[in-house]
């Protein structure tokens, strides 16, 4: 990999995460960085600026791929000339960057949230190959969702003040980094304070590795902050096109990508990866019942050889099933072992271990029997017995609602839908939260009404 930078190399510090490794630099506005912790650089070829640039570079033969670090490629760029280069890649927005004739670009959208990350960014990352080559492909992002809280440090002190009404899922606008926010606080007695980032929160807002905070100095890292631009999470999910593009080059693999515009177009198609996704899973984001497309895992498993022929991949597809399912017996049998486990500790420590506790987890592990790998089919309860000894009670019987005045004593029926097939719909909706013991049996103190509102084509949702 070669990498074109304005100030920081920062493509360095994640090339590892595609499987790449680093041979030259060239820095546009500064020379070599001594200080880069946690980068290999013993070995990486750095522009000295005692020449030109298109000279320099016509001798770096070595890079198959180049990234461009806060900067963009113009149309005549000495790297579209260098023979080795088959992948360029670089940041901006969706009309920034012409490429010359005989190259391709694609254009992808990447949310920062969608990776793991806690800011609202949203991301275009250009990938332009030679018109002969296979099309560069994004994968699929796959992150747990974070939010702002998940990085917050309780003990830092701040101004009290009153808690947020959406204090569980705020996302950090990176154009507002600086500004104050209503974070978590254990010092404040509403639970909240208001207060600027601090420089480690800071760091988590922009993905920086421990690599980064832990080797270099205080100084070098508040440099690299004010110069990243871009979440680390967001130049890892880029590099990732490396595997399955290096894959297509050894195999002579046609054009797949989606989003195509060459040289010259001026108003290109352009495409998220959702919307290059949606034909295929779109069955899944509209019903309830609709079936898990497992083959996303299966071909994330790289089991699904591209030259595979359709009996092959069934019959892998039936090896995967078969596997799961015996993980998932197992899964199963080590949940019940932990929870009898847990009844004979407490009763050989002398402690009681009431009806409630037995029913409860006898509860749980009944619904873990009904599920499979993929679904909670019979519903779900909390393994009560695996928290901290403080929090299982709580845990177990759930905590008690709360009402600021009277409780509610409404008694009104609920309206019944005029149609028939809405009907049905309702009636099967309530009966899946009763089969899962969602809704109890007893005394009926108040009603909560609801109506079915329109979800894809054939569902509905009750709201």
């Amino acid at each position: 990999m070669g990498i074109v930078c304005k100030t920081f190399p920062f493509w360095g510090w994640v090339a590892g995460s595609g499987g790449a490794e680093v041979v030259w630099i060239a820095g546009v506005e500064g020379g070599r960085e001594d200080a880069f912790g946690g980068m290999e650089l013993a070995q990486v070829k750095w522009w000295d600026r005692a020449e030109r640039l298109e000279d320099w570079l016509a001798r770096q033969q070595e890079a198959d791929v180049v990234c461009f670090d806060n900067i963009r490629p113009g149309a005549s760029h000495a790297v579209w000339k260098l023979p080795g280069v088959e992948l360029v890649i670089w940041f901006g927005s969706y009309s920034r960057g012409n490429v010359p004739l005989g190259w391709i670009r694609t254009s992808h959208l990447i949310r920062h949230s969608e990776l793991g990350g806690v800011t609202n960014g949203e991301f275009v990352v250009h990938l332009a190959t030679r018109s002969d080559a296979p099309l560069a492909k994004l994968p699929q992002e796959v992150g747990v969702r974070m939010y702002l809280a998940s990085i917050i440090d309780k003990t830092a002190n701040g101004v009290p003040c009153s808690p947020p009404t959406n204090a569980e899922d705020v996302l950090v606008d990176l154009r507002q980094l600086g500004d104050r926010y209503v974070v978590p606080s254990v010092f404040s007695r509403t639970g909240f304070v208001r207060r600027k980032l601090s420089s480690k929160e800071v760091n988590l807002v922009w993905d920086l590795p421990a690599t980064i905070t832990k080797s270099c100095p205080p100084r070098l890292v508040e440099r690299l902050v004010e110069e990243v631009r871009l979440p680390f999470k967001i130049r890892v999910h880029a590099l990732s096109v490396l595997t399955d593009f290096s894959d297509a080059l050894a195999t002579g693999e046609p054009a797949r990508s989606v989003i195509k515009e060459q040289a010259g177009d001026s108003q290109p198609g352009l495409k998220s990866k959702h919307e290059e996704n949606a034909g295929r899973d779109a069955k899944a984001t509209k019903a309830d019942d609709a079936e898990v497309p497992r083959w996303l895992w299966n071909e994330r498993l790289h089991l699904l050889d591209k030259g595979a022929s359709e009996e092959e991949v069934k019959r892998i597809d039936q090896v995967l099933e078969r596997f799961r399912g015996r993980l998932h017996a197992r899964w199963v049998r080590n949940l019940s072992r932990s929870f009898w486990r847990w009844v004979c500790v407490e009763r050989t420590a002398g402690r009681f271990v009431p009806r409630q506790a037995i029913s409860a987890g006898l509860a749980a592990i009944g619904h873990a029997l009904k599920s499979d790998w993929w679904e909670w089919k019979g519903g779900s309860a909390p393994f009560f017995w695996r928290w901290p000894a403080a929090f299982q009670k709580t845990i177990r019987d759930g905590l008690p609602p709360r009402f600021i005045d009277k409780p509610p004593a409404n008694k009104k029926p609920q309206r019944v839908p005029k149609d028939a097939e809405e009907l049905a719909l309702v009636v099967a909706k309530v009966n899946k939260l009763r089969a899962r013991k969602y809704i109890a049996v007893g005394e009926v103190r108040s009603l909560i009404n609801m109506f079915p509102v329109s979800k894809g084509e054939s569902d509905i949702r009750l709201v």
